[in-house]
């Protein structure tokens, strides 16, 4: 079974994204609930970058794959990266319909 769920940003701002408390803890739990594991969080770079920011790498606080959409000759791409420690590896990502 797979899930994505989306989460508000309650930063209600086009240059950075905060989940929304309340709604970051019920897909957690929807996730335990359903006996599933979280894989990945992802969000948007509109203006780029199309890498993690210093931002994402100061934030990142889950041992997950953290997805970053963004334009690339008006065209929507995702960059998949693994951020430990500071640190950035890229991670490939299989598209698949």
């Amino acid at each position: 079974m797979e899930l994505v769920i989306g989460v508000r940003n309650a930063a209600k701002s086009p240059v950075r994204y905060l989940m929304e408390p309340r709604a970051q803890w019920r897909a957690f739990n929807k996730i335990d609930q359903l006996n599933m594991e979280l894989l990945g969080i992802y969000h948007s770079h509109p203006n780029g970058p199309q890498q993690p920011s210093e931002t994402d790498i100061q934030e990142a606080c889950y041992a997950v794959i953290q997805i970053i959409w963004f334009p690339q000759d008006e065209i929507w791409q995702a960059g998949g990266f693994w951020i430990e420690d500071g640190q950035v590896s890229i991670v490939t990502l299989q598209m698949v319909k």
